[in-house]
């Protein structure tokens, strides 16, 4: 059974799961891709003081928070400080899961970096080519490269030496 619980009411919400922990991670679920998760997550003290009461319930408040830390956009600095004021004890694992989501940023920002940079050179290298051969490149040309992914590209490289035909044929291949 699937349900969308942006169409159920918070209250509706609290009355219907079984124990103070479900209901929290309902309303993470809920409130995590809204305008204002930390906010939501804050206006929470009381069920979150419930929790903490529960057998495992540090366990149960981490996953959330670390939910919420992977999924929600990030907290604002103010927010990021209320939180630590409300849960002291997860400043830690706030701090780590902090450093690993800019690690993962920095990683991806890496890996997209050179992947645009092989595409460039890739573009570069054809447009040179093709310049050597045919001159100067028309504009429906240089729009054809603009948009040609790594594959093409490529396979217009490795075309190209024994490629016999005129631009408008080459492009076209």
């Amino acid at each position: 059974m699937l349900l969308d619980l942006s169409q159920i009411p918070d209250d509706a919400i609290q009355a219907q799961a079984a124990n103070w922990h479900l209901q929290l991670g309902l309303l993470a679920l809920k409130h995590v891709s809204g305008p204002h998760p930390w906010t939501q997550f804050l206006g929470w003290a009381a069920r979150l003081r419930q929790v903490r009461a529960m057998p495992r319930g540090d366990d149960r408040i981490q996953a959330v928070l670390h939910y919420l830390f992977r999924a929600a956009a990030p907290p604002s600095a103010e927010e990021r400080q209320r939180v630590i004021q409300l849960l002291p004890e997860f400043e830690r694992d706030i701090v780590t899961w902090e450093q690993q989501i800019r690690q993962e940023a920095l990683s991806e920002g890496r890996q997209e970096g050179r992947q645009e940079g092989r595409l460039e050179a890739l573009r570069r290298t054809v447009r040179v080519l093709l310049t050597a051969r045919f001159g100067p490149l028309p504009a429906k040309a240089e729009r054809q490269l603009d948009g040609a992914d790594e594959t093409l590209l490529g396979g217009l490289i490795e075309r190209f030496p024994s490629f016999e035909g005129s631009l408008d044929e080459f492009v076209a291949s």
